[in-house]
């Protein structure tokens, strides 16, 4: 890797580039900066090089006709597959746009991965390039976050992605400009049958645009039409009970291994809440991320109970971070979690379990240590606790119990739980030989610094649990 350095200009990047040994190139503007007076330079750089793989030129101006030079320099060069590339207004620089991309685009047979994150991309800028796109072949990862693409520049780019051509697999929309209030419209119909009809794409990233119910509606029949897309994220879109609803039903019968609605708090209950009805096909997620949506003790125990009865059978990884869920909860979890003897009863899938963020306190420790004890939790290996309002000797317990009970769990965190100080016994016992000659009222007076048996037996149990069970125990 390289970094751009200011020193004699950017000779020291070309001479690199010469040596043909580096693969990865960011030039930070911080460092060098790259314009219309020595673009050329670097463009010539690179029409020799053949090492390079990746390419960071964000930041950069570089007039309308450094870039048709650069572009040239990059869509000719026979190796290069990811590229971010532009300055932060690019998207309404539009000759500067289309000078770009008009040569990295058309020439360029390597490219497959480019970042255009952060580059105030609208309406005009993705009149130019989707063209572009439709005539490229080679990309699989297109990154469009942060900029203000907005309904009728999504249907736009849906030419592209309903193109037989297009095999963009990766597709980041985040933080964007979606929703239409005037007319509360939110992923129109027309791009939903876009997405519907893409066959290459596996992962779509929507989060962080006011989706609200009307747009998590049209993409849950996205949800159930498209059966080649893998992961969905939705974070933090408005979503709530209609919408939720839809998804929750497209859910239970989807094709998809991955789903993410964290950070939408009026999900609710809703989303589990019509799982009671028979899907038309079974479940393939394996990853359920519903952090910060507010299920509740209600939400948890009709999540449970239809898991219990089949309807994700494959589930792996099921987030429950920030949800208000209480010990009640617990005792729903205990029947997705630990492994009964009945033959006939539910098989445990989940390896990875996250309730951190809820109010669990010693109550809930009594109730997962009774969890570990029962010598019966045969797949979970992941489990996170932190800032559950547990103390230090709750914590001491859970210990405990993994080192004397066999259980899967291989890494658990418990961390932001208590604010009991940190002790090193190395160096209470060197205080102590240090100071073995004071007088005995000294000793009266030590007494009450003299460390808890519980805390050295949680000390030394924590080490055991390391070296000879190999269990990760974060705590602090």
């Amino acid at each position: 890797m390289a970094w751009g350095v200011k020193e004699d200009q950017i000779t020291i990047t070309v001479n690199h580039l010469a040596g043909n040994k580096v693969k990865s190139l960011f030039m930070i503007p911080a460092f060098v900066k790259i314009d219309s007076s020595n673009v050329h330079r670097l463009a010539e750089a690179l029409s020799t090089n053949e090492s390079l793989l990746e390419l960071n030129l964000s930041g950069h101006n570089f007039g309308v006709d450094g870039a048709a030079l650069i572009g040239s320099a990059i869509g000719n060069h026979k190796n290069i597959t990811t590229v971010s590339i532009g300055h932060d207004t690019i998207g309404t620089d539009l000759k500067q746009f289309q000078a770009l991309f008009k040569e990295i685009l058309e020439r360029s047979n390597s490219i497959t991965s480019l970042s255009l994150s952060k580059k105030s991309l609208n309406l005009e800028s993705m009149k130019i390039i989707t063209p572009l796109l439709i005539g490229n072949s080679t990309l699989t990862q297109l990154d469009l976050s942060d900029n203000d693409i907005d309904i009728e520049s999504l249907e736009l780019l849906g030419t592209f992605l309903s193109n037989p051509k297009c095999n963009v697999s990766t597709l980041v929309l985040s933080n964007n400009k979606f929703h239409d209030k005037s007319q509360d419209l939110s992923l129109s119909d027309i791009f939903i049958d876009s997405l519907i009809q893409c066959k290459s794409l596996k992962k779509l990233q929507l989060s962080e645009n006011y989706l609200g119910d009307m747009g998590a509606v049209r993409l849950a029949r996205f949800m159930k039409l498209n059966e080649n897309t893998e992961e969905l994220d939705i974070n933090d879109c408005g979503i709530s009970s209609k919408g939720a609803m839809a998804i929750g039903d497209a859910l239970v019968s989807w094709s998809g291994s991955q789903l993410s609605i964290s950070s939408n708090p009026m999900v609710g209950h809703y989303l589990v809440s019509n799982w009671t009805q028979s899907p038309t096909k079974q479940s393939n997620v394996q990853k359920l991320h519903l952090r910060g949506c507010l299920i509740g003790d209600d939400g948890i125990i009709s999540l449970c109970n239809n898991i219990c009865n089949g309807l994700l059978p494959k589930l792996q990884v099921l987030d429950l971070a920030h949800n208000r869920i209480t010990v009640k909860s617990l005792n729903m979890l205990s029947n997705i979690l630990i492994q009964s003897n009945n033959e006939n009863s539910y098989k445990p899938t989940i390896e990875t379990l996250d309730i951190s963020f809820n109010v669990l306190g010693s109550e809930g420790k009594d109730t997962i240590c009774q969890w570990i004890s029962t010598g019966s939790i045969q797949t979970l290996k992941q489990f996170n606790l932190n800032s559950v309002k547990m103390g230090f000797y709750d914590i001491a317990d859970i210990c405990k119990y993994l080192l004397n009970n066999q259980s899967s769990i291989k890494h658990m965190d418990i961390q932001e739980n208590t604010d009991k100080p940190q002790t090193d016994q190395t160096h209470n016992h060197s205080n102590y030989n240090n100071n073995n000659h004071c007088n005995d009222d000294d000793d009266d007076d030590n007494d009450d610094d003299e460390e808890d048996p519980r805390d050295t037996e949680f000390y030394e149990n924590h080490q055991e649990l390391q070296d000879e069970k190999e269990i990760i125990f974060k705590w602090r």
